[in-house]
């Protein structure tokens, strides 16, 4: 009998799917740019649906990249 899992999870066990490459200036930096770069991107499209979708993944990216920083800061401790 097969396990089932949910759909777009991974299955548990070794996979052939390689791991994601080390980004060559960290995740924080490449958040903060992908959202500049979505923001720059919104801007020049006219108002609409697709215009929106765009602006909201900008605000998503930068949000995470203040996690980023947040979670990587020297001055989080560990719990004792």
């Amino acid at each position: 009998m097969m396990a089932r899992h949910r759909v777009g999870s991974r299955p548990l066990g070794r996979t052939n799917v390689p791991a994601d490459p080390p980004l060559p200036h960290g995740r924080g930096a490449y958040l903060s740019e992908e959202a500049k770069r979505l923001g720059d991107e919104a801007k020049l499209l006219p108002p609409g649906a697709l215009r929106e979708e765009l602006i909201r993944k900008a605000r998503q990216a930068d949000t995470a990249c203040h996690l980023e920083d947040w979670a990587n800061s020297p001055g989080l401790q560990p719990p004792r």
